[in-house]
């Protein structure tokens, strides 16, 4: 797998190649670039997949300089990569983790033409299983804005409510 020399350390990523429009594909916390495996075989073959495997916990490399493994730490070594591989006009998919939101916000951002942001979550697959989850007669709770909870006062699972509302 390919590396790229950053200022946090080495970074592997995977790159599909591609004379087309170019996607980053960024994963979350304790995830690693192959989260987006799936996702890439289905691309058109000249979209350009770069799939990064972060210092967000199942990255191989040691970082060689830990104190720059923060939210704005890591988002940097994202523009980095894109620096790094000569990357223009790039969309950006983040999943999970918003940290190269900072990148969008506070640059260097003028490698970046899009982003999406792509939830991680939905309502088959959260909470995980083995816990409850929440009945559909359950009342509306105000702390999650109308979603009807199956533990409110613990910060438990969620569901929007029936009308969509919310």
């Amino acid at each position: 797998m390919p590396t790229a020399s950053l200022s946090a350390g080495q970074v592997e990523y995977a790159d599909t190649g591609g004379d087309g429009p170019v996607l980053v594909l960024l994963h979350g916390v304790t995830m690693s670039g192959s989260l987006w495996d799936g996702v890439v075989t289905r691309m058109p073959p000249d979209v350009r997949c770069i799939t990064p495997t972060l210092p967000l916990g199942s990255h191989r490399r040691p970082m060689a300089r830990a104190d720059l493994v923060t939210h704005r730490g890591v988002s940097a070594l994202v523009g980095e990569l894109l620096e790094a591989l000569d990357l223009t006009d790039v969309t950006l998919v983040l999943n999970d983790w918003g940290g190269a939101q900072f990148l969008l916000a506070d640059g260097p951002n003028e490698r970046v033409a899009a982003a999406a942001l792509v939830a991680c979550e939905d309502f088959d697959n959260f909470p995980q299983v083995g816990r409850a989850r929440p009945s559909p007669t359950a009342p509306a709770c105000p702390r999650c804005c109308g979603w009807r909870c199956s533990s409110s006062a613990s910060g438990g699972s969620a569901a929007p409510p029936a009308d969509g509302a919310g």
